[in-house]
């Protein structure tokens, strides 16, 4: 009787792993030799127990394999599916497209592990394909729901970082064929195939290197790193020398590297200098004494736009200058600048001679390359940054519209301006002293050269020495 009740238990566990195991997903990322983040332009995947091929071509990067035979179980609709986000685990932004068959009222939500609602999102959809943001605010695992007509789909995500909100924004719809995703096939498998993985990153030369070939055996679903023996380290790819760099408040920021310049990915939030000095908090204008404040006088909004500090506060005692580089280190941490305005034109010259960054094949037209995708009011005139904002930021410089604070006592909505500052003074020192900034509107194709007065609050960008 014992060994009966034995191998039942041995044949329910099978079934039961049967039913619980249908499909294993295959997530790839790729990194060079010095740990930068490497776009993974294809992957090819070989099952030699088997006898198939598949490849992926960017922005697929993961491969969902469910079995043509066996006992199978569908955690969403074939009309209604939420596809991997990418990436995962994420620093805090993701994107997750809803593939659907149905139209309808759509309401997405986010749950965290205990499984209180941190954001949701309705919308009506029609079928086709749909592009969502996701931002989140804590690190921690969460679960995306998505509902329609009695349908839904669900993923988790992993988010590493923070955006300094919580929301799920509508970017765009593709109209096309329902149905499985590219990086969804129907392939046999068996725990324990023989699988080989080789990937492909095109480089900024015009060159493809290739990942060295990947064997291992097909065990569960898991996150593949595909390594480049070379550095992948070009245009849009964080700074070999410096991937990141901290302020003296601890704030860490991305980095970013474009011709031969190494800038901050973000705009500087930091309350003090690097030598421990505290930076004055004010809403009254002054072209002599040092001050910061929030976008919009809003604090919720630094995480996403930094803070504002006028001319005193950027330069920190220091005299304008014209060189490059400019040798103020100003408001930004040891070993990083105040660029010039000669080093901001550099950045713009350098983008305008690159076709991949221009837009409509216009020199001049430049803006949306240097544009963050997020954050921009809605304009319609083509190659601004307002316009169809996902096609923004192939520089990877992720200028954000944070507005300004201009006097007499003038706070500009965030969304329609980026103007930054450069260590280049204009003019007298007086009440009307100006110095040399950039700007970027939601509704213009240019970067253009402009002056502000010193008393005027704006962002900050540095540049490593």
């Amino acid at each position: 009787m014992k060994k009966t009740t034995f191998l039942l238990f041995l044949l329910l566990t099978s079934v039961c792993g049967l039913m619980a195991q249908p499909t294993i997903t295959l997530k790839f990322t790729g990194h060079d030799i010095y740990g930068n983040y490497a776009r993974l332009s294809q992957v090819q995947i070989t099952n030699h127990s088997k006898g198939w091929q598949e490849t992926l071509t960017w922005p697929d990067t993961v491969l969902v394999l469910q079995n043509s035979v066996g006992i199978r179980e569908d955690v969403s609709s074939g009309d209604f599916e939420l596809l991997p986000n990418i990436p995962n685990p994420f620093n805090g932004e993701t994107d997750v497209r809803l593939r659907t068959g149905i139209s309808g009222e759509v309401v997405m939500r986010v749950f965290d592990l205990m499984g209180k609602e941190v954001t949701s999102f309705s919308s009506v959809c029609e079928p086709g394909d749909h592009h969502f943001r996701v931002q989140l605010n804590t690190a921690d695992i969460y679960l995306l729901t998505a509902v329609c007509n009695g349908k839904s789909s669900s993923i988790k995500m992993v988010n590493s970082g923070t955006s300094g909100i919580n929301s799920i924004e509508y970017i765009t719809e593709e109209k096309t064929a329902t149905g499985p995703s590219k990086g969804t096939v129907t392939r046999p498998f068996n725990f324990g195939d023989e699988m080989e993985y080789i990937g492909y990153c095109d480089l900024t030369n015009g060159t493809t290197v290739q990942s060295p070939l990947m064997t291992q055996n097909l065990m569960y679903s898991q996150t593949i790193p595909l390594l480049f023996q070379v550095s992948t380290n070009g245009d849009g790819y964080p700074c070999a020398e410096a991937t990141t760099v901290t302020d003296y408040d601890g704030n860490t920021y991305n980095t970013v590297k474009i011709g031969n310049q190494c800038w901050m990915k973000e705009n500087l939030r930091t309350t003090r200098y690097a030598d421990g000095s505290l930076i004055s908090t004010s809403t009254s204008p002054s072209t002599t004494t040092a001050y910061c404040f929030s976008p919009n006088l809003a604090d919720s909004m630094i995480p996403m736009y930094g803070r504002l500090y006028n001319w005193a506060a950027v330069m920190h005692g220091s005299d304008g200058s014209t060189s490059n580089p400019s040798g103020v280190q100003g408001v930004c941490p040891t070993g990083w600048h105040v660029p010039s305005n000669a080093e901001w034109s550099q950045l713009k010259s350098y983008v305008s001679m690159h076709n991949e960054f221009v837009c409509s094949g216009v020199a001049t037209y430049c803006a949306k390359a240097l544009a963050d995708s997020i954050g921009w009011n809605e304009s319609w005139e083509t190659c601004s940054p307002g316009n169809d904002p996902i096609k923004n930021n192939a520089t990877g410089l992720s200028l954000r519209p944070s507005g300004g604070f201009y006097p007499p006592n003038i706070v500009t909505n965030a969304g329609n301006t980026a103007d930054y500052w450069t260590s280049t003074s204009v003019g007298d020192t007086g009440v009307n002293a100006h110095a040399r900034i950039y700007r970027i509107l939601h509704s213009s194709a240019t970067l253009n050269n402009t002056m502000a007065f010193r008393s005027s609050a704006l962002p900050v960008r540095c540049v490593r020495d």
